[in-house]
């Protein structure tokens, strides 16, 4: 009897732990569609066929069981129907998650230890403080007191200061400019910024850009995200897109406002971009995109793929966010190991996984979805 008593204990308790987990994934399933559907206009939100939601349903319905086609409307309004793009619904948290262990991968990504847990040939932002669990170090993760840290800050000109983790979108990210203030004006502005920040953030130099893509706007540092797949021992560049800021903006990213182009592989631009309201834009400040090229983009990505399979190989998937300072070096703004966008990437290049889209899904059925 007691042995008939624990095995439904066991059952009940796996039950409502099942229950309790596709309740989370139901939530976190339809807070992602909502918010990259809340912006897009009734006219851009197409309808697909029988047919195709069958083809996605083929594709797609052995990791998520519960598909949404809202976002293939988009899709196909904009870029022509393609089963093989992936929506935010099917991606967070169940694609992300598998690809990339959160309990592993989240490290790599703390603004505060950018730079200093793993080092390879691309350059990171020189750090002027790091604050960790409410602990304040220097570059080399010394560790400092309170008025040393005002001490280091004073004696920059412009400083960047964004929070370590939970900052999507540059939300967090301020620009503190100390030039032309008295000593005591500048301990008084770093004293604030100290105060009013949470237990985790950075605080680093002011990359000056390069002047290719300083002209597309000056106020925002404007990046290249470039997403990169290693599975199976296989690396890929899957999406490269430019961001800039619009005028007066200090942030690049896409979700605060700013335009994203795509790029090809040689540099190039595509034609047109988009801002988040799915604006088309096919020149900016005067810029116009079609045929501009960047042409330390091959390297780029030579050094990516060296970086990312020899130092970030427990991360199956990044998006790696990198400006051009004006010495035209490649630097690593900031770093997505856990999970990079890709509602915005698919719109300007294409359904994410491409080719390998087939070897994603079956890793991800063979591996198995957990919290």
């Amino acid at each position: 009897m007691k042995k008939i008593i624990k095995a439904i204990l066991r059952l009940i308790r796996r039950y409502i732990k099942d229950y309790l987990c596709n309740k989370r994934i139901y939530s976190e399933q339809m807070r992602e569609e909502f918010y990259n559907m809340v912006n897009v206009p009734v006219s851009m939100q197409g309808e697909l066929s029988l047919s195709e939601k069958r083809a996605v349903e083929v594709l797609w319905g052995g990791i998520n069981p519960r598909l949404s086609f809202a976002e293939y409307g988009v899709f196909k309004e904009l870029c022509g129907f393609d089963p093989r793009y992936m929506s935010h619904q099917t991606y967070l948290p169940l694609v992300a998650r598998t690809l990339n262990n959160y309990r592993y991968t989240k490290l790599f990504e703390h603004k505060s230890l950018l730079g200093y847990l793993v080092n390879g040939s691309l350059k990171f932002p020189r750090c002027i403080i790091r604050c960790v669990d409410q602990e304040y170090y220097n570059e080399q993760m010394n560790q400092l007191m309170f008025k040393d840290v005002v001490s280091l800050c004073i004696r920059e000109n412009v400083l960047i200061v964004k929070d370590s983790v939970d900052s999507a979108g540059g939300k967090s990210v301020e620009k503190l400019d100390l030039s032309n203030l008295s000593e005591k004006d500048k301990k008084a502005q770093v004293v604030r910024v100290l105060n009013e920040r949470n237990r985790d953030f950075v605080i680093q130099e002011c990359v000056r850009q390069h002047h290719s893509t300083a002209i597309f706007n000056e106020s925002s540092i404007n990046t290249f995200r470039i997403t990169s797949l290693y599975l199976n021992g296989v690396f890929s560049i899957l999406s490269i897109v430019f961001r800039f800021g619009k005028s007066g903006m200090n942030v690049d990213n896409w979700g605060s406002g700013g335009i994203m182009i795509g790029v090809y592989s040689d540099g190039t631009f595509q034609s047109f971009g988009y801002d988040i309201q799915l604006n088309k834009y096919y020149e900016y400040n005067g810029i116009v995109f079609k045929n501009r090229v960047i042409e330390q983009i091959p390297s780029l990505l030579k050094q990516i793929e060296c970086i990312h399979t020899s130092c970030f190989s427990l991360c199956k998937f990044i998006g790696w966010d990198v400006c051009f300072n004006e010495k035209n070096e490649p630097v690593i703004i900031e770093l997505n190991s856990s999970q990079p966008g890709v509602f915005g990437e698919q719109i300007c290049t294409g359904p994410i996984f491409g080719v390998r889209t087939q070897e994603v899904i079956d890793y991800c059925k063979k591996k198995g979805f957990e919290y």
